[in-house]
């Protein structure tokens, strides 16, 4: 029975033979690159580095540019692929990836949201491409929490000039959420297992024209629900603001509780006057869960909305 990669990766540390085998697997991964390139146009090659080799092995990035060069690759293909390891200086990483970069290689954060690939890691490497690990990925489309996170990270990505890669993605349904928040690669078996491409190519391509389908329908279907949802929204403010000017400022609380009794749809209501401070208490369901904490409370009479992106339009003329 074969040994598994991590385990031969260990002992060859607990040997002292760790860097000839980092060596041995970094010409190897680019002569198998050298050889697919043939029949693969604009193909990406990644190297795994670990963190902890970089701090360790002052001679490790010479190899790295060796192997690429002595392989004919160029290096503005191939993306250095940093691990989550620990390192006791942070300044070595940043220093390699200042090298690497003015090489011209690409630089990927592996396991982002999990262990030591933190925001610190973030601002000392300054990745290409930011990896959300798959604890992140797995169940997107279940879990709002993750969705948030993974739309903070996309929106920092943007921001500092960065791709998003998706780890681990098995199920088609976290892909197209995963593409709706902006994820912009995709890592896992739901398009291949590992192997050589040719052996997966034709299944490949036609797994991304379905997924490619599927999304532009379901981007449609979701555009044309936000603006029916817009458009009932809109015509329900104005015929509500219209029945609340017609009736008694004592029967106006009554009128709209029977309201939020009649539209489930809608959470709450209160009225500001137009410079946007609250001048009626918050309705609710009787029926709605509100946190007792003082830190989430219903909005009160006085509260001021002028800055909300919700009421900033309507104080626009928007």
């Amino acid at each position: 029975m074969g040994s598994s990669p991590a385990s031969i990766f260990e002992q060859a540390l607990h040997e002292g033979w760790r860097p000839e085998l980092e060596y041995a697997c970094l010409h190897n991964a680019c002569a198998t690159f050298r050889e697919a390139n043939e029949h693969i146009e604009n193909a990406l090659l990644f190297i795994n580095v670990d963190a902890q080799v970089v701090y360790e092995d002052k001679f490790y990035f010479d190899e790295l540019y060796s192997a690429v060069r002595s392989h004919g690759i160029d290096p503005k293909r191939v993306v250095i692929e940093l691990s989550e390891q620990a390192v006791e200086e942070v300044e070595v990483l940043s220093e390699f990836c200042n090298r690497a970069r003015n090489h011209d290689f690409l630089i990927a954060l592996d396991d982002v949201g999990i262990a030591h690939a933190n925001f610190e890691r973030i601002l000392a490497i300054r990745p290409t491409i930011l990896k959300l690990d798959i604890c992140l990925v797995s169940d997107l489309s279940q879990d709002s929490w993750k969705r948030e996170v993974v739309r903070g990270l996309v929106r920092l990505a943007q921001r500092i000039g960065s791709l998003v890669l998706a780890e681990g993605v098995e199920k088609s349904d976290d892909i197209m959420v995963a593409l709706e928040l902006g994820v912009d690669l995709f890592q896992g078996f739901y398009f291949a297992k590992p192997g050589h491409f040719t052996n997966h190519g034709l299944a490949l391509h036609e797994r991304m024209r379905h997924l490619r389908k599927n999304f532009s329908t379901h981007r449609l279907d979701n555009a044309q629900a936000a603006r029916t949802q817009r458009e009932w929204m809109e015509k329900y403010v104005r015929k509500l603001s219209t029945d609340l000017l017609n009736i008694h400022t004592d029967l106006r609380a009554e009128f709209i509780l029977d309201e939020i009794e009649r539209n489930p749809s809608v959470e709450c209501i209160y009225s500001l006057d137009p410079q946007g401070i609250q001048i009626s208490e918050t309705f609710h369901s009787a029926d709605g869960e509100w946190s007792e904490s003082p830190l989430f409370q219903p909005a009160r009479i006085g509260n001021d909305h002028s800055l909300k992106p919700y009421c900033l339009p309507l104080l626009s003329g928007a």
